[in-house]
């Protein structure tokens, strides 16, 4: 399907063209909540679709139903639908009064969805990574000794992930030659179009690699090989979006390079993470800083990571599972938090 007919598709479905298989969805909801014990109803979005299927299956069967918000949807900084926000605004109402409760991944979700429903209806529980996804991955210790910086990054480029400014400030650093590919380098594995972005920057090409898409074991083996980890959260209206590669860099106990559009939750947990820098995308004076100030430590051998093993361990998905499995008990049991 193409680019052009999904933008068109938008316009015409509300929320979104998932919708269209509302009824058959509901219909086999219904199925399989009378031909089974089922207690509680969970749904999750994005498409936002799925909670209003949720709403119909849960009216219709009296189940309860908790509504899971990965994105947020009115208040999400990439919803532009400005004529159809009037009937959108209302059903994401109903579905926020008629669920039993809702979780999302930020504390600002949970801040914007408590201006309209209760605080104690809506509970946080944040993304993280799989354990058994370390199982093979020894964690290997920063050592400078005669060899040149790595830094990584792993997932799509775009305009909410974007490395232009970072290029564009590796670029100033080569031409001034304070760096060069005998001492330092970039990977950024995934995503076919990737190396399109560095098309502005052809001097870059000593520096700067791609790799296609790698099964995801691999991914994090090539990561582990590096000494420092790229995050990218680019060209936000807010700064509550987490990247999801962003846990499995701490579990990878990595040292962690972030340009970001602006201060806010995110970068209040990269900095209790402890083993990172920050820098502000629109400010390339402060990324060749960044880039020279870890650089020069890498040099001195002081690119040390010390990690909180707690802190790390609370992004497990095991953990999580704990937190949802709780709140269902709750939820069926005829209590809210």
């Amino acid at each position: 399907m193409s680019g052009d007919f999904k933008k068109i598709l938008k316009h015409f479905f509300i929320p979104d063209k998932s919708s269209l298989w509302k009824l058959t969805a509901l219909k086999k909801g219904l199925q399989i909540i009378s031909e089974q014990k089922i207690d509680i109803i969970f749904s999750t979005s994005p498409p936002h679709s799925t909670h209003l299927i949720a709403q119909a299956v849960s009216k219709h069967s009296g189940v309860k139903w908790i509504a899971d918000f990965r994105d947020e949807w009115i208040d999400n900084s990439l919803f532009h639908r400005s004529k159809l926000k009037e009937n959108e605004t209302k059903l994401e109402l109903s579905v926020l009064n008629d669920c039993s409760h809702i979780t999302t991944i930020t504390n600002k979700a949970k801040q914007n969805f408590s201006q309209r429903i209760s605080n104690d209806k809506i509970s946080v529980i944040r993304n993280g990574y799989d354990e058994d996804d370390f199982t093979e991955i020894k964690i290997k210790e920063i050592e400078s000794k005669n060899r040149k910086l790595k830094f990584a990054y792993a997932g799509r480029l775009n305009e909410l992930h974007s490395p232009k400014n970072l290029f564009a400030a590796l670029s100033n650093l080569f031409k001034s030659q304070k760096i060069n590919p005998e001492e330092i380098s970039f990977t950024f594995i995934g995503g076919s179009g990737n190396d399109k972005w560095l098309n502005e920057f052809p001097e870059l090409n000593e520096i700067v690699t791609f790799i296609q898409y790698l099964q995801h074991d691999k991914m994090l083996l090539k990561l582990n090989e590096a000494d420092v980890m790229l995050l990218l959260a680019t060209n936000m209206n807010t700064t509550e979006l987490f990247p999801a590669k962003m846990f499995e860099y701490f579990r990878l106990e990595k040292y962690v390079f972030a340009i970001i559009s602006s201060l806010g939750e995110l970068s209040d947990t990269v900095n209790e993470y402890h083993n990172s820098l920050i820098a502000i995308e629109s400010d390339i004076e402060q990324i060749q800083l960044g880039i020279l100030k870890i650089l020069a430590d890498f040099k001195n051998d002081k690119l040390k990571v010390k990690v909180d093993k707690n802190f790390i361990d609370s992004f497990q998905r095991k953990k999580q599972a704990e937190q949802l499995f709780k709140l269902f008990q709750k939820i069926t049991a005829g209590k809210n938090e």
